[in-house]
């Protein structure tokens, strides 16, 4: 044995203790002592291998599950008394026992699983570690599998440790496993996600005097954000530079980060980064940053297509797929009008190279925002009528026609699908898309007609389906002056605004001018707009983007929670990826869903489709639900819960007193609610509560249950281990509870055992159960 240090092939009781250790199995030495000797029967003072085997699975035994295995396994023999150690009354007989039908019926009785014969083969065999796929004489025989009765010579039945290996294995963990992949649709817009993101993602500390670090983008994505934020300056040698500015943070390069990313995006995530860019840099170095991002990211940048304007929802995770997004702030209105001004003399004679699909050409979109005539009212597709060579759009209140383009039959290109400067990705729900125009300078289509009155409906076939009035379209006639103005607003480079996608804009619950736009807003500014809209909050997040940061005197590089900005709609809550505290638990747990960084929305978060929808959906809002489900909990047992702080010695303390608290975060009515179990002295080891309580929960789409393990202690009760995760992942039956450091990271070997049981409640009951 490698610890078998005197080399005898036996091991004394230091020996055995040091290899526990290495085993992550700690016992008070006392418990230890009298185990030892129970297995020393000649009372040599040292035990054989197989001696230290069976000590080892003495150990491991976990009487509170001997009563759940008896009742599911008819052959079992009952258990044999072990005398002279009161904390180890009994042994477990090792023969195999559960048969795979006795398995299956425990999976489907008290884990709520079905599983097919294959399906519970590859369990059995994954779980007893022979083979993941099941494969060999036992699969091929010609009776097959012998699913009950007696066991036939080599079928794979459980023993009671097999049984207890299986419970508190990943396969059993609390969170579905499957969940930790994509199964989510991920063709809806943008905007109907949550998106894991990072504040100022380049500090490794504090907001002040931390390290800017290029691996902390490594790191970040590494933990699944999506969205990834940059400050930009100048550097003194024309390289732009990434750091917090005005402080005494370090400053990294501008083109480091960048490789960085681009080496790092892809590599466990297929969908889209994000690129948060606070731009503070010169012009020039402005024109150099946009020269990075093209020589790096090359094709993978996703550029505006020319039909912009007439889009009414964001692309999709999966439109874009492998590409690189940039949000930085610039004025969307400018940037449009900025299109139309480049080349006047052009303009009157724009070739109107159009391309349609075969199967959904809606003119009246096309029209409006390509025609010189401020459209004023909304249009639909049904009011267009064909008179010779021209396609004519009429008013739907029956007025005279406003456009028509000559000799449309001429231009038309079926099925084509073009895109605008560098548009060389790939949308592929983007039908009736434009052709390049053929005048260099022009690439994006105007504004789309915003000039009716405020509070005039909205046709959903108009290019945007919000309040009117607000952002008025600027004349084509008076061209001068918008040139003007435009000159007046240059702040951000011309090559840079190329490269924008997502346009930073003040937030205005009527509508942005664009769904290109985002608004920023801090921590408190989400919290009032919540208080203030309510219900509009959530309808307006449908549709345009959000990003949320913490406020500015965290300068310690705290964070808020980030349930308020979920519950507000808002899909980017940014946080400070280096801070492991709970927000980041929350964080963690939120986007362990799904597993790619994007959680779609619940269904009455998402774009509504009819005002009656929108009407049932209000009910469910967090601000006015009721209570709909039951959640009960009994924490059964813990398993090597031990002390992550270390002493002068620099030994790990085995002995603790743990105690469990579990903790309901999440929208106004939940949050909060908690339970505290007992306290078990002198047992990290294998504690046992076997508690239960019961919680109401009224917002099942945005609670999380949070476990925490601390030691009982006289001046200040130390935190074991922690755990969160989204109510709905959470797995019935028993299932184990795998618990994480205070960094997040995974503890080895350290489980809660928890019971799940969730219930709906029905509607009108509530007042009674609360």
């Amino acid at each position: 044995m490698r610890a078998d240090i005197n080399g005898d092939c036996a091991l004394e009781l230091e020996e055995v203790s040091r290899i526990l250790k290495q085993l992550h199995i700690q016992v008070s030495k006392e418990n230890l002592k009298r185990i030892f000797d129970l297995y020393d029967k000649d009372k040599s003072g040292a035990i054989e291998k197989d001696e230290f085997m069976s000590l080892v699975r003495h150990l491991m035994r976990k009487d509170e599950l001997v009563p759940l295995f008896q009742k599911y396994c008819s052959r079992f023999k009952g258990l044999e008394s072990v005398p002279d150690v009161k904390e180890h009354m009994y042994q477990v007989t090792d023969e195999p026992l559960m048969t795979p039908l006795e398995l299956r019926n425990f999976l489907q009785l008290e884990q709520g699983v079905e599983l097919g014969q294959d399906e519970l083969m590859d369990l059995i065999h994954f779980n007893k570690g022979t083979s993941v796929t099941p494969s060999g004489a036992f699969l091929n025989s010609p009776t097959g599998p012998n699913l009950g009765g007696q066991p036939k010579m080599g079928d794979p039945t459980l023993t009671f440790y097999d049984f207890v290996s299986l419970i508190f294995s990943s396969i059993n963990s609390i969170f579905d496993p499957q969940r930790t992949f994509v199964y989510q649709d991920m063709s809806k817009s943008l905007t109907e996600y949550y998106i894991n993101s990072s504040h100022n993602t380049y500090l490794m500390s504090n907001q002040l005097t931390g390290e800017s670090s290029v691996d902390a983008y490594v790191r970040a994505i590494e933990k699944g954000a999506r969205c990834l934020e940059l400050d930009c300056w100048d550097g003194d040698d024309g390289e732009p530079i990434i750091y917090h500015g005005h402080t005494l943070t370090s400053k990294i390069k501008f083109s480091e980060v960048i490789k960085a990313i681009k080496e790092n995006s892809f590599r466990n995530c297929k969908y889209p980064m994000i690129l948060s860019l606070e731009m503070h840099c010169s012009l020039a170095q402005q024109e150099r940053c946009a020269s990075i991002m093209l020589d790096i990211f090359g094709d993978k940048l996703f550029v505006l297509p020319v039909h912009a304007t007439v889009l009414e929802t964001y692309p999709s995770p999966e439109e874009l797929e492998g590409y690189f997004v940039v949000k930085s702030k610039c004025d969307a209105r400018h940037v449009f009008n900025k299109a139309l001004i480049e080349d006047e003399e052009e303009w009157d004679k724009f070739n109107w190279d159009i391309s349609f699909s075969e199967d959904d050409i809606d003119i009246a979109t096309k029209v409006n925002a390509f025609s010189s005539i401020s459209m004023r009212q909304p249009i639909t597709f049904a009011n267009k009528f064909v008179e010779g060579n021209n396609i004519v759009i009429q008013h739907t209140d029956n007025s005279p026609p406003v456009a028509a383009i000559d000799t449309v039959n001429s231009s038309m290109s079926a099925g084509k699908h073009k895109l605008g400067k560098l548009g060389h990705h790939k949308l592929t729900s983007f039908h009736n898309s434009f052709r390049k125009p053929k005048t260099p300078g022009t690439q994006l289509a105007p504004p789309t007609g915003q000039n009716s009155p405020a509070g005039t409906p909205r046709s959903p076939h108009s290019p945007r389906n919000s309040d009117a009035g607000l952002f008025p379209t600027p004349s084509f006639k008076d061209k001068e002056n918008v040139k003007e103005n435009a000159k007046e607003k240059e702040k951000v480079h011309n090559d840079l605004m190329n490269l924008i996608t997502m346009f930073g804009d003040k937030f205005n619950i009527e509508g942005l001018p664009y769904i290109w736009c985002i608004a920023s807003l801090d921590e408190e500014k989400i919290q009032k707009a919540l208080k203030t809209y309510e219900h509009r909050l959530i309808e307006y997040h449908a549709k345009y983007l959000t990003r949320v940061y913490p406020k500015g005197s965290r300068i310690d590089s705290s964070n808020y929670n980030p349930i308020d900005s979920w519950v507000a709609g808002a899909q980017m809550a940014a946080l400070n990826f280096q801070t492991n505290d709970e927000a980041m638990l929350l964080n963690t747990a939120m986007f362990n869903d799904n597993g790619c960084g994007f959680v779609l929305k619940p269904h009455h978060y998402r774009l509504a489709a009819s005002e009656d929808e929108k009407e049932r959906n209000r009910k469910l809002h967090p601000i006015n639900s009721v209570p709909r489900k039951r959640l009960e909990i009994t924490v059964v047992s813990g398993q090597q819960l031990r002390s992550q702080r270390n002493d002068d010695t620099k030994v790990v303390r085995d002995i603790v007193d743990p105690y469990v608290k579990l903790t309901l975060r999440g929208a106004k009515a939940d949050d909060g609610k908690f339970f505290l179990s007992k306290e078990i002295k002198n047992n990290g080891f294998n504690p046992i509560w076997n508690e239960k309580t019961v919680f109401l929960v009224h917002s099942p789409e945005f609670l999380f249950l949070k476990f925490e393990i601390y030691n009982k202690d006289v001046l200040n009760d130390e935190k074991l281990g922690w755990y969160a995760i989204p109510f709905n992942c959470i797995r019935p039956g028993y299932r184990s509870v795998p618990l994480l450091s205070d960094k997040l990271n995974p503890i080895k070997f350290s489980y809660l055992l928890v019971h799940i049981k969730i219930s709906d409640i029905e509607e009108g009951s509530f007042q009674k159960l609360d």
